[in-house]
């Protein structure tokens, strides 16, 4: 049995993932998929790997990233780190 601690699928990064990838894979599709169509399919996985591949790592994943983790410390979802007393002196 594995190791409980250690997880095949993780969800949340699932989820970044598919939200920094998704908008700019149709970006790029609505922008340019009609000038690449009757280029040959290895090339224009080449050509569209090369666009997106640096938006997603450098603009989207970031972005995606730090919307969701203020998104959940907004609403104190419980394992994001954020509590009600977040931010609150200790008092002694």
């Amino acid at each position: 049995m594995a190791n409980r601690g250690w997880r095949l699928f993780n969800a949340r990064k699932t989820l970044q993932a598919w939200l920094a990838v998704y908008p700019c894979v149709l970006l790029f599709l609505a922008l340019f998929g009609r000038q690449l169509a009757h280029w040959p399919l290895p090339l224009r996985l080449l050509v569209s790997t090369a666009v997106i591949v640096p938006v997603v790592v450098n603009i989207t994943a970031p972005l995606v990233e730090r919307s969701l983790d203020w998104l959940l410390r907004v609403s104190g979802r419980p394992g994001t780190g954020a509590t009600a007393e977040q931010g609150k002196e200790e008092q002694p």
